[in-house]
């Protein structure tokens, strides 16, 4: 029974990814959704995030306007500009995989936004989900949605 309730919820998740990438489809034109190799919103990189806080106060942080740094084609906002500067001298240690998009969609070859609150670091990475539900979903064998995701990431990359 267990089995075929997460097979549902998988079936489920699958729609609303693909749904997910059809507004994003759709809103590309406004800058909602924006198939960059970088997620990003109006409010800059990972929807105006800081990228170092993740690692440095365990957190979920908005960025300010007033710490901005642009890398990678983005804007990146930090809380202080301590981070901003720790950000500056290695942005290779903070930044998100798979671009800041949804690390489990990653690992079912698809790409969907990502709620920058529903976050983990697994072997000092940084990974963002679309949301708590689906964190939770790729957190139940991450070591194996990592590597998949890592296959169609660099598929993704490629393109």
């Amino acid at each position: 029974m267990k089995n075929i309730i997460r097979k549902a919820f998988i079936g489920v998740l699958a729609i609303l990814v693909v749904g997910a990438g059809v507004v994003g489809y759709i809103a590309h034109s406004k800058g909602v959704f924006a198939r960059d190799a970088i997620f990003n919103t109006e409010a800059g990189a990972i929807g105006g995030y800081d990228v170092v806080a993740y690692f440095t106060e365990d957190a979920a942080t908005l960025g300010s306007t007033e710490h901005v740094a642009e890398y990678a084609g983005q804007d990146w906002a930090f809380s202080s500009e301590e981070n901003k500067t720790l950000f500056l001298e290695n942005p290779e240690r903070y930044l998100p995989q798979y671009g800041g998009y949804c690390a489990y969609a990653r690992s079912i070859g698809f790409t969907a936004f990502a709620d920058p609150t529903a976050w983990n670091i697994v072997d000092g990475k940084l990974y963002l989900n679309l949301s708590h539900d689906v964190k939770a979903v790729w957190e139940a064998d991450a070591a194996a949605k990592i590597s998949a995701a890592d296959a169609y990431w660099q598929k993704y990359q490629s393109n």
